[in-house]
């Protein structure tokens, strides 16, 4: 591993904590129960992790390096964060319009 993936690596990390950090400090002005808001930071942070695990192992697999496709395989992970973080009950397609 290079200084430069290194870097990557820890930044990464670094935002998933900051994410879950303001999750939590959300849940608890919202009132929830302490038991709640731990619960919720972690299950944020196990599917945060696991989102970064597929991921990191995709690109060491080298599947999404490749970029002769028509369309490269990186748009399907892009296409399924999108479906993944959609509202219920809007259309996959509509996500970025109704956001």
């Amino acid at each position: 591993m290079t200084l430069v993936d290194g870097v990557f690596v820890a930044l990464a990390l670094t935002m998933v904590g900051v994410l879950v950090a303001g999750i939590a400090a959300a849940a608890r002005r919202a009132a929830l129960p302490p038991s709640a808001v731990a619960g919720l930071a972690a299950s944020v942070s196990v599917a945060l992790l696991a989102w970064l695990a597929v991921t990191a192992g995709l690109a060491a697999a080298g599947v999404l390096a490749r970029w002769d496709t028509a369309p490269p395989r990186v748009a399907f992970l892009l296409r399924r964060l999108a479906i993944a973080t959609r509202r219920p009950g809007t259309p996959a397609l509509d996500h970025a319009r109704s956001t």
